[in-house]
């Protein structure tokens, strides 16, 4: 069971984060990706007019209780996660760039449909008398958002606008040193039946500022090294 389960979830993070994110390859014990890059395109193809010109994370790990998938604990973690991104109007248009992104869409959309087919053909596999699947994923999410656990830490998203009417260019941001997202205990965690549950959150340091005539980010992106670019985000989070 949790052989297929595993190369589903591995095909889905492959098709919907591949999207956006590139990634490295995983570990065996759970899904482990380290030096996540955020691809430029990210931003723009969720319809907003911006670009990212620099986004990664240092981690981002997904663990999945294998088995014991109904009780076990589910947890997300992001590390160091920074974003900088500026106008679209502000990225010179690269045609060749924009040709192959249409292509690799094009081709994600092939893989998706042949991924999907995989995917019913092993759930087929894994439960060949079909018996109630849909009761089964409904109780995978249920327990999924029930146990699961979310940590986040070190994160910086900084705009940039540096247009060619502007006298002055400014930069906005957010900064968060940390937030945890756990599930309460209680006396029925043990009990499938019932539905309800409380979530505990838990948020540290969030900032946001806004600097009129400021030192570019961008620029230091384009000119520097990774760990220059990196200090810059990280300093500027609180703590």
């Amino acid at each position: 069971m949790s052989d297929w389960l595993s190369k589903l979830l591995r095909r889905v993070l492959d098709s919907k984060l591949g999207e956006f994110l590139e990634l490295s390859e995983t570990n065996n014990d759970g899904f482990s990706f380290e030096n996540v890059g955020v691809k430029q395109s990210a931003l723009s193809k969720l319809g907003l007019p911006v670009r990212c010109v620099y986004g990664r994370a240092s981690k981002l790990a997904i663990t999945i209780p294998w088995f014991n998938l109904f009780h076990g604990k589910y947890s997300i973690e992001i590390e160091s996660l920074h974003l900088l991104v500026v106008p679209s109007s502000s990225v010179k248009y690269d045609e060749e760039k924009e040709l192959k992104e249409a292509n690799e869409a094009k081709q994600k959309r092939l893989r998706d449909t042949e991924r999907a087919k995989e995917a019913a053909e092993a759930a087929a596999e894994a439960d060949p008398e079909n018996k109630q699947p849909d009761s089964f994923v409904q109780r995978i999410v249920a327990v999924f958002l029930k146990n699961l656990e979310v940590s986040i830490k070190r994160v910086h998203i900084r705009y940039e606008d540096k247009q060619p009417g502007n006298r002055y260019p400014f930069a906005a941001g957010v900064t968060l040193d940390s937030v945890f997202v756990t599930t309460k205990k209680s006396d029925n965690d043990k009990d499938e039946n019932i539905k309800i549950f409380e979530k505990h959150l838990e948020l540290n340091s969030l900032a946001v500022y806004w600097r009129p005539k400021a030192y570019l980010f961008s620029e230091e992106a384009v000119y520097s090294d990774a760990y220059v670019v990196f200090k810059l985000f990280d300093s500027a989070i609180g703590s």
